[in-house]
């Protein structure tokens, strides 16, 4: 049996496929199901990446002592 023969599919999409549920046939019968969480982006928005920026370039700041 060829692995083209034994597509996966999905069977659950969850929250706009923040969750995901993957199934497939192994060769000897057994059905593998996987399920899957999105937690990160494989590039970010630009304006989430020019804020991170924005705050990389201020630089550490120590405060030493009492606030006022």
């Amino acid at each position: 049996m060829d692995h083209k023969d034994r597509q996966a599919r999905i069977i659950l999409w969850e929250n706009n496929a923040k969750f995901i549920q993957v199934a497939y046939v192994q060769e000897d019968g057994q059905e593998v199901i996987g399920r899957y969480e999105r937690w990160g982006w494989v590039q970010p928005p630009s304006e989430v990446v020019d804020d991170v920026l924005n705050t990389l370039r201020k630089g550490p700041r120590r405060v030493v002592g009492r606030q006022k």
